[in-house]
């Protein structure tokens, strides 16, 4: 009883308190380490104090598995938030490139709506303005008919993002591996305690019975 309300209880409200982090926004960057650092280190501390009243002996015992496992699922919360972290600022830089990307091909799609408005195409050669003219008006390979000529070119040249590929999103994302760790952690943290006592208290018992 004395090491059940000394140190299991303890170790396990420190695990549970580590899943708190999976609820908070991950903007709040500061909330979050401060929560995961400080649980890794009270359990830290927990060991410390825990195995300094125990005798040295050279076996594993029954309660260093428990906080092996309990550090295990401190340290992997702290390892999810590292990680949420670097996907999260890898997403808000695609986001950015796609905005960008969109800007310039809106921006190059509306020169390219102006050559119909204006009258550079009667300046020019008579039988380029109607290849140019016949691709627009068909909406087909746009970038080959006013870069095939070096007027239009130097005027409605287009991006050089729009002939390039958008990068394909990562199919792990920030969102979904918080989700991932909301139901992972607690499910399989219940699912060990199952095990655990089970194993200590019917078979590892029954075993050391006389």
């Amino acid at each position: 009883l004395y090491f059940i309300l000394q140190s299991y209880i303890p170790s396990t409200l420190i695990v549970i308190c580590s899943w708190v982090a999976f609820w908070i926004n991950r903007e709040g960057i500061p909330g979050r380490a401060c929560l995961s650092i400080t649980t890794v280190l009270s359990l830290i501390t927990l060991i410390g104090s825990t195995n300094a009243k125990l005798p040295n002996v050279s076996a594993v015992k029954a309660l260093d598995v428990y906080f092996g496992i309990c550090f295990g699922y401190v340290f992997g919360g702290l390892l999810e938030f590292a990680t949420v972290i670097y996907l999260g600022s890898k997403e808000k830089k695609l986001a950015a490139a796609r905005k960008e990307r969109a800007a310039k091909q809106q921006e190059y799609l509306d020169k390219v709506k102006s050559l119909r408005e204006v009258s550079l195409l009667h300046e020019l050669d008579s039988y380029f303005a109607q290849d140019v003219l016949r691709n627009v008006l068909e909406g087909d390979d746009l970038n080959r008919a006013i870069t095939s000529s070096a007027p239009l070119a130097s005027i409605f040249s287009p991006p050089e993002s729009t002939a390039g590929t958008a990068p394909k999103p990562s199919r792990w994302t920030a969102s979904r591996i918080e989700v991932m760790a909301r139901i992972c952690f607690p499910s399989s943290f219940i699912l060990f305690q199952s095990l655990y006592w089970f194993y200590y208290c019917v078979i590892k018992a029954h075993y050391v019975q006389p």
